[in-house]
């Protein structure tokens, strides 16, 4: 999305070649807003060379006086990405109360955009913007938004030279015409888009490239389809929205420090998906079995993640604290839930039976991982705090889960007894 602060920009701070750089990054962007592509496949795609890339590079990593830095330096590896700083990272921020924005509409992107003057692009984004907005692909301006007076952007040659050239290169897609209101009698600019822009604009694929990316470099070499993708892209999603969910109220060094940790926690658990791959083929056949096996990894990887931060960021060990019992309570909720309508339907003894070794079977591993933990504490924990204060919070943990587990054995035995 081009984000209201992002339009902004675009509008007052940058050349022509600079305004087809900011909507390549936009397009290729992961949900952190870092920029997944080399220096030269950017190039190519903002259709300019690699030197002069770099010059709007340097511009944009230095400080603009009272304006963001546009990109900010990423080390990956032995290469450095970019992150871009302006607007939310992705639809992941996204705030629908407040944040207008624009769609990446299809033509931003094509030779004939880019062709456009500076003036030319501004003006089209300005129609652009409020027709994704307003959801209509007629829309108009009063002329003094456009000039409010000899110090604006626009003069009026300048925007008479802005529509021609627009007519020109994009006439198939846009008119843009002079009116006046019919009681003031105001002179308004009028956009009318061809039936249908409205919905054409482009997808963001740059999370899904990495998703691939982080697969294949641990080991798998098949191809991931997209059904699958999109499988595992919707856990990541949760996993990135339920850490940040509770940290709107707090400082921003925190918010960072979640979204780095649901990063880390989501690609470690995707190379450990891809890892296991080659012995669980079958999990790229059913995507939603692909979606519940990466979720697995991610609860035993956050509770991991739990302990290290037991006793360095209380509010950090909380959040993920939370989101384990959530997750968990979700799984055997859907058990009990399944089994309540089974009930209705008259259910079986071997109905019986799959729920209570379902139900066991998470028990069993939940316990086993906290076991694990427990051990790696001790083992590998500071020493110089007594073990049983190392292990408060795995202990103190375990011990509510089993009487959680305890009342959700009644509820299944009673369900059992009047069905």
């Amino acid at each position: 999305m081009i984000y209201e602060e992002t339009y902004q920009y675009l509008l007052r701070n940058v050349s022509s070649t600079e305004f087809d750089t900011c909507l390549y990054a936009l397009l290729h962007s992961d949900w952190d807003g870092v920029i997944q592509s080399p220096l030269h496949m950017m190039a190519r795609g903002v259709g300019t060379t690699e030197k002069y890339l770099r010059q709007i590079i340097n511009k944009f990593t230095a400080p603009q006086g009272s304006l963001k830095k546009v990109f900010v330096p990423v080390p990956q590896g032995e290469d450095i990405f970019y992150k871009f700083n302006l607007g939310p990272a992705s639809n992941l921020g996204y705030n629908r109360k407040t944040d207008r924005y624009c769609k990446k509409y299809r033509f931003f992107y094509s030779d004939a955009f880019k062709s456009l003057t500076i003036h030319g692009k501004r003006l089209l984004l300005m129609g652009a913007f409020r027709m994704s907005v307003l959801k209509s692909e007629s829309v108009l301006f009063d002329y003094s938004e456009i000039v409010p007076d000899s110090s604006s952007l626009f003069t009026r040659q300048r925007l008479l030279d802005a529509i021609d050239a627009i007519h020109d290169a994009l006439g198939h897609l846009v008119t843009i015409s002079f009116a006046s209101r019919a009681f003031s009698k105001k002179e308004v600019l009028v956009f009318t888009f061809t039936g249908g822009v409205l919905e054409q604009y482009k997808e963001n694929r740059a999370e899904r490239t990495l998703l691939r990316r982080t697969i294949f470099n641990s080991g798998y070499l098949g191809h991931i389809n997209d059904s699958v993708c999109r499988e595992l892209e919707r856990v990541g999603k949760y996993i990135f929205r339920s850490f940040l969910q509770e940290a709107t109220t707090i400082s921003n060094d925190i918010q960072k420090e979640l979204q780095k940790l649901a990063r880390f926690v989501y690609s470690h658990s995707l190379k450990k998906f891809g890892q296991a791959l080659p012995a669980n083929k079958q999990l790229l056949l059913a995507p939603k079995q692909a979606s519940a096996y990466l979720s697995k990894i991610i609860y035993n990887e956050t509770l991991e993640q739990m302990v290290k931060y037991a006793h360095q960021a209380e509010f950090i060990r909380h959040v993920l604290n939370d989101w384990c019992e959530t997750w968990l309570i979700s799984r055997v909720k859907t058990v009990t839930e399944e089994f309540r309508a089974e009930g209705k339907k008259k259910s079986t003894d071997d109905d019986k039976q799959v729920a209570a070794e379902y139900m066991a079977r998470i028990r069993n591993d939940t316990y086993g991982q906290l076991d694990r933990l427990l051990t790696l504490t001790l083992k590998f924990g500071n020493h110089a705090v007594a073990p049983a204060i190392r292990n408060f919070s795995l202990t103190k943990k375990k011990e509510t889960l089993q009487s959680y587990f305890a009342i959700q054995k009644k509820r299944l035995d009673v369900l059992s007894i009047s069905s």
